[in-house]
């Protein structure tokens, strides 16, 4: 099983911009013949918790429709990350694009005190199957650092516990060192997906990466470039 993670520079609040830039990745991807490619945090409209609400879509909005086009074309599943309206505000997400079926979305469930005055937190996890052998459990940045968060997918048997980030480069350091523990602690391959440039009042630090189930790190992009990382889960 082939799943990617992808490194972009997004362009905050060029919602048109990224999603080229995330096509371009899709089909990286499917080239590499990978089952799954997953998104960083906020990756459409960029991180930026001050213009979310004025980005913010619902989920059935048609900017989604190419990517429902790209998972049923390539037969692949496909994560991205945009605000998305919520009955009672708007939810950092990740929008869940799998062959033939009905979009979804998971909403973050743990925010950091800086992003509580702008979003709302979700209220339920969500579990990713990949074809018929891989459970996927994702995470969005804060909560990939909580342990309760990740006692949750271990609990659910996941296969991959799943970071979409927007990470610093002392971030990326606090993180990496996290998912090396809790890799090995627990018996489960993490995978983070972070993007590079201008987010927010931070420049983003890149070096997405995988860690295997004994908590080695085995690849791993660097600060800046923009591009995806494949690996495989068995």
């Amino acid at each position: 099983m082939k799943i990617a993670i992808a490194q972009i520079k997004p362009k905050i609040g060029n919602v048109s911009s990224n999603t080229l830039k995330h096509l371009k990745q899709i089909m990286e991807a499917a080239v590499e013949e990978a089952q799954a490619i997953f998104f960083p945090e906020l990756s459409l409209s960029g991180y930026d918790v001050k213009m979310a609400k004025s980005l913010a879509v619902e989920l059935t909005d048609p900017i989604f429709d190419v990517f429902q086009h790209q998972s049923d074309d390539f037969q692949m599943t496909i994560a991205v990350g945009m605000p998305i309206l919520e009955k009672k505000g708007v939810s950092i997400s990740m929008v869940i694009f799998q062959p033939d079926s009905t979009r979804r979305r998971y909403a973050k469930q743990y925010l950091h005190d800086d992003e509580k005055p702008y979003f709302v937190a979700g209220n339920e996890s969500i579990l990713i199957e990949v074809e018929d052998n891989c459970k996927i459990v994702p995470a969005i940045c804060y909560e990939s650092l909580q342990a309760d968060h990740l006692s949750a997918a271990v609990a659910q048997n996941a296969s991959l516990y799943l970071a979409s980030v927007a990470k610093s480069k002392e971030g990326v350091i606090k993180a990496a060192a996290i998912y090396e523990e809790n890799a090995s602690k627990y018996n489960i391959p993490i995978a983070m997906a972070n993007c590079t440039g201008p987010c927010d009042t931070f420049t983003a630090g890149g070096n997405s990466g995988f860690w295997n189930e004994k908590g080695i790190l085995q690849k791993k992009l660097n600060k800046m470039e923009e591009g995806i990382l494949v690996f495989d889960i068995p």
